[in-house]
């Protein structure tokens, strides 16, 4: 369980979980929501992994927010087509600011592309069935923030003669201070910054209690 604080009064429980499902799997997110300072919560993966993945990362803290019609759900991606390849394959579009992949073991992998405008996004809406590389079609859908996962259970489904995995591969492209201070009742900080929130990045507190 990782403590998360100083989570902006308009950001709901399934945006935190989609950009906490980047270092593993998310189980729950569990929201405080305070009326005059920013809300705090936790959040609960499977397993302790994600936890010390995020802590030794200083840039794990850091939530940057883009806007929804900037985006598009991508589902059906094979397990071995890396980030470089998508960010690649999505330029033909426009520019493209950054890819964000959620792995899976049992289904194909989706994520979220983020451009610098909208365009791209009506561009590549307009131009569906998307295919990657050798005819691997991608599922690309509007982005819904409040239901982010729902296309992808529709693309988890069985297509009969649809690829559903291990698809081909195209080519490749390749702060704040420290404290320990007890919090009382056997729980204890072994590590966290604040930062102040600029603009569209929200610099989450991230704190592990055990």
């Amino acid at each position: 369980m990782l403590f998360v604080g100083n989570i902006p009064h308009d950001v709901e429980k399934t945006e935190l979980m989609e950009f906490f499902e980047q270092f593993g799997s998310v189980l729950d997110f569990k929201i405080i929501s305070r009326g005059k300072h920013p809300n705090f919560g936790f959040v609960v993966f499977n397993d302790s992994e994600p936890v010390q993945k995020i802590l030794s990362k200083s840039e794990g803290r850091r939530m940057v927010r883009y806007p929804d019609a900037h985006q598009l759900f991508v589902g059906n991606i094979p397990h071995d087509v890396e980030k470089p390849e998508l960010m690649e394959f999505f330029e033909q579009f426009g520019s493209v600011l950054d890819f964000k992949i959620i792995s899976r073991e049992k289904h194909p992998n989706f994520g979220f592309v983020v451009f610098n405008d909208s365009e791209p996004v009506q561009k590549i809406l307009s131009s569906r069935p998307i295919e990657l590389f050798d005819n691997m079609r991608l599922n690309v859908q509007k982005k819904k923030t409040h239901s982010p996962r729902e296309a992808e259970r529709r693309d988890a489904r069985p297509r009969p003669g649809k690829p559903r995995g291990g698809g081909v591969r195209g080519p490749s492209s390749q702060g704040g201070g420290t404290n320990k201070p007890s919090l009382g009742s056997g729980l204890s900080i072994n590590s966290g910054s604040t930062y102040p929130t600029m603009g569209n990045s929200v610099y989450l507190i991230l704190l592990q209690l055990v």
